[in-house]
């Protein structure tokens, strides 16, 4: 299978690349390389590479920057997934989209696991982007997996548990 891996320079983006690169042809352009904001950018790369999937790991993951950059954060994290969602449904390919938990309020509570159909209440500015961005690939791709992650933590990059280590 080709796949077309957004965001591999990332903590989530590289360990994906690490599991699927034995098995698919894994096509990882870098930031330089594709930037996903341009739709001409995005229409260019799928054409020239004809993924069966996509997989969009990229994300603008400082929550607390994102606070004070709002332009920023809604190109990557809102415009980026609605170009690919886009693109996939031009060029026939299912889309797999990360998000996150920060969609929820975290009024839930302990042990109390959210479901895909909670409602979705985000209390930042990173959660509000994604929930726009899920919303825009659940109307643009015709065929798409949406995961929420939390808590994040690998070899790669700033992880969870690097950022309370730095903290203490």
């Amino acid at each position: 299978m080709k796949i077309l891996l957004l965001g591999s320079g990332g903590l989530l983006g590289s360990d994906c690349m690490e599991v699927l690169k034995d098995e698919h042809q894994v096509i990882a352009p870098s930031r330089s390389e594709l930037d996903i904001v341009s739709w001409d950018a995005t229409i260019d790369s799928l054409h020239k590479m004809s993924p069966n999937v996509i997989i969009n790991c990229a994300a603008y993951t400082d929550v607390n920057g994102c606070e004070n950059d709002n332009y920023l954060i809604r190109k990557i994290n809102v415009e980026g997934p609605r170009n690919f969602a886009q693109g996939s449904a031009r060029y026939n390919c299912r889309m797999i989209h990360i998000s996150s938990d920060y969609v929820f309020n975290g009024q839930k509570g302990i042990p109390q696991p959210y479901f895909e159909d909670d409602p979705v209440e985000p209390i930042s500015a990173y959660g509000r982007c994604k929930v726009e961005s899920e919303v825009a690939v659940k109307e643009n791709a015709p065929s798409y997996i949406i995961i929420r992650t939390a808590w994040l933590y690998g070899r790669n990059g700033n992880d969870f548990i690097d950022t309370l280590l730095l903290k203490a």
